[in-house]
């Protein structure tokens, strides 16, 4: 039995036994036996058994090609991730190919109000589809307006110039960017950052402005907006949680 299960498989077996073997039974089903019949052979009782072996292995073949399907669909969904995956990558280097051709502010060369805007809806649906965290600061110079009444135009700018090249130091990451969200007011996003992240930067930052050479300390309030994007939420909610933080310290 053993020999004609390993030769030909697919075939079901069915054995014929005497009375006097059903003690060898268990030894037999072990070596790839189906069913048996008992001696005397009864043609009804063969034949049923025949149908019932025939249906049963048609089933068990029906099920094999399920299953073989099913490896071969798992194996082309795979093949069609990592083709997304590919696309993607070719999306966001061209994106950021698009940001660097985007319009900046004339006077310290970071992205302007309006192409950060368009960078943060740009990561916000990016943040969306893989749940990652997304942080945006607000950084407001209060006493600029003072410095340059006080000591002129060109001494203003040169804070403004000075905290400009602070914060181009800090996107760490691709899709990372500071701006000059206003007129004394700057912009820093931060991808796939936690709270504690941004906090360390916001920190970095604030030393970084005290440690200036002018001729007065800037006076400088930050705001930090926090959160996982859902399709509740929106970028516009993350900005106001960071005005929120910001008018806090008035």
């Amino acid at each position: 039995c053993q020999h004609l299960h390993l030769t030909y498989p697919q075939i079901p077996l069915l054995v014929l036994v005497s009375s006097t073997e059903w003690a060898s039974l268990p030894e037999i089903f072990q070596q790839g036996v189906w069913d048996y019949l008992s001696k005397p052979i009864q043609g009804i009782e063969l034949n049923r058994r025949l149908e019932l072996i025939v249906d049963l292995k048609e089933k068990m073949m029906s099920q094999g090609q399920v299953e073989s399907r099913l490896v071969e669909l798992e194996a082309k969904l795979k093949d069609t991730e990592a083709e997304l995956n590919k696309v993607t990558r070719r999306l966001d280097a061209a994106n950021q190919e698009l940001q660097s051709l985007a319009p900046s502010d004339p006077l310290t060369g970071l992205p302007d109000h309006n192409r950060m805007n368009r960078s943060l809806e740009y990561e916000w649906k990016r943040a969306l589809r893989n749940e990652d965290p997304l942080s945006f600061l607000l950084l407001q110079v209060d006493n600029l307006q003072y410095l340059q009444q006080t000591y002129g135009t060109e001494m203003a700018e040169e804070c403004l110039l000075q905290m400009a090249n602070i914060l181009s130091y800090y996107p760490y990451r691709p899709g990372d960017q500071a701006a000059r969200y206003g007129e004394t007011l700057f912009a820093v996003l931060l991808t796939n950052t936690h709270l504690t992240g941004a906090a360390v930067v916001v920190e970095n930052i604030r030393q970084k402005i005290l440690e200036l050479n002018t001729r007065e300390p800037l006076q400088l309030r930050i705001g930090i907006g926090h959160l996982v994007p859902n399709p509740s939420t929106s970028p516009e909610y993350l900005i106001a949680l960071a005005q929120s933080q910001l008018n806090e310290q008035q």
